[in-house]
């Protein structure tokens, strides 16, 4: 009777344990791989009630995709900071709502989970509160990586943003011991991306990182080698810096451009320099390959696609004139989607060029110069989160791209020597992120 008991008792034991571990697993199945929809809600957050200036009812949190997932108490620390941003004072003043804030998580963030650090990442970052971003993203780093160290099991899907917190930091000996030790399941998940993460800790120069990587061999890649491999490759983003065209059309081999819409979109000094690529973001590749309108795709020896959507598309890679790029989005970030500029480097990693050296990139810091310059916005085509009525992007697209990992990711590639960089980028890149975030609350 004893051993029947037992055995009874085991068994609901087991199915509640199950339920629970399902209903968690589903959660977070839901929350990463329906990517648009997790971030959607924050959107229309800043549509309805920060663009507006206006306040945030506890509708509008309800609103937020995740919010009925949150724990209670995770729900009352997300409806404090709701109620500091409904301040709508300046960052002088909340500090000291800000430091209560922060020491209230503090004091409770082993039973805050991953997801919901993340969450309000976005959620600051979408009020325009950049530094209490960083510092929400600091207390994560923290409590992951203590977890790590006091041998207490990290979940299977924070293993990335782990390697993250050491690679960011510097320590690329712990940041390749969270690769080796992670699961043979999650490197079977990740094949190819691990790979990659790998590379960027064992990598002393350009020339090592092919040998490190799983090449994914794209129709056109080796066409595309021949281009890129030990040339100097110089890559313009969308500023407005000056260029010292002669010396760039001497010291540079290769000259790379985002977006490329023809000769009489792009400045004096960049037809002066003369285009060989062009990457395009998945909307641009396919408005940009409509019959009509490609013809300007033929002055480049390469076009690169983010995604192949279209039959156009399609066509010119049969016609060796473009190629998909490779696809390793968001293994190096913790948090958003990629910006152009990250996907063009890691693309270009693939391909052990002799140097890469980035002009035209202030990110988003007006300071010096604009952050588009003329000609480059194709205004039936603004990216998402530009308002054209203040002809600049708003904190939606901050968020969503998430400026924190932007900016870590390639002051992480700059200090490690795998691009150059011109004078107001590497001005720029010298910040801590915590300055860079204080100037960008300044300007948006």
């Amino acid at each position: 009777m004893i051993n029947m008991l037992r055995s009874f008792y085991i068994n609901i034991l087991v199915i509640f344990c199950t339920l629970i571990t399902f209903k968690e697993f589903f959660y977070k199945l839901l929350i990463r791989f329906r990517i648009n929809e997790r971030y959607t809600p924050f959107i229309d957050l800043y549509n309805d009630v920060f663009k507006e200036n206006k306040t945030i009812r506890a509708n509008d949190l309800k609103k937020i995709y995740s919010f009925k997932y949150m724990n209670k108490k995770e729900q009352k620390i997300t409806e404090k900071l709701c109620e500091i941003i409904n301040l709508k004072i300046s960052s002088n003043e909340y500090n000291q709502y800000i430091d209560l804030f922060l020491n209230e998580i503090e004091k409770h963030k082993t039973k805050l989970s991953v997801l919901w650090f993340l969450d309000i990442e976005t959620l600051s970052m979408c009020g325009g509160f950049y530094v209490l971003a960083w510092d929400i993203r600091q207390l994560l780093e923290t409590k992951l990586i203590e977890k790590y160290e006091n041998k207490q099991k990290v979940h299977f899907y924070d293993t990335r943003r782990l390697f993250l917190c050491y690679l960011y930091k510097g320590d690329l000996t712990k940041a390749e011991d969270v690769i080796k030790k992670a699961s043979y399941t999650w490197k079977q998940r990740h094949d190819g991306y691990w790979q990659y993460m790998l590379a960027m800790t064992k990598a002393k120069n350009l020339a090592d990182i092919p040998s490190l990587l799983k090449m994914e061999n794209n129709k056109n890649d080796d066409k595309y080698h021949n281009i890129i491999f030990e040339k100097n490759i110089a890559v313009f983003g969308p500023s407005s810096n000056v260029l010292d065209v002669e010396q760039i059309k001497k010291d540079y081999d290769v000259k790379i451009i985002m977006t490329y819409r023809g000769v009489e979109h792009l400045s004096e000094v960049l037809k002066k320099c003369g285009i060989d690529v062009s990457y395009y973001s998945v909307w641009m590749g396919i408005k940009y390959t409509e019959p009509i309108i490609q013809s300007f795709l033929y002055d480049l020896k390469m076009v690169v696609f983010k995604q192949i959507n279209n039959d156009n598309q399609k066509d010119m890679i049969q016609q060796g004139r473009s190629r998909m790029r490779s696809k390793r989005d968001n293994c190096l970030l913790m948090q958003g989607h990629d910006y152009l500029i990250p996907l063009i480097i890691m693309d270009l990693l693939h391909f052990a060029p002799s140097s890469i050296k980035l002009f035209n990139l202030n990110l988003f810091l007006p300071h010096k110069s604009s952050a588009y310059r003329e000609g480059y916005l194709d205004l039936n085509n603004v990216p998402f989160g530009f308002d054209k009525g203040n002809n600049q992007l708003n904190p939606s697209n901050f968020a969503i791209h998430n400026i924190i990992s932007y900016y870590e990711l390639l002051k992480f590639w700059y200090t490690r020597g795998f691009f150059e960089a011109d004078d107001e980028l590497s001005e720029i890149l010298s910040f801590d992120t915590k300055e860079y975030l204080r100037l960008m609350e300044q300007y948006y």
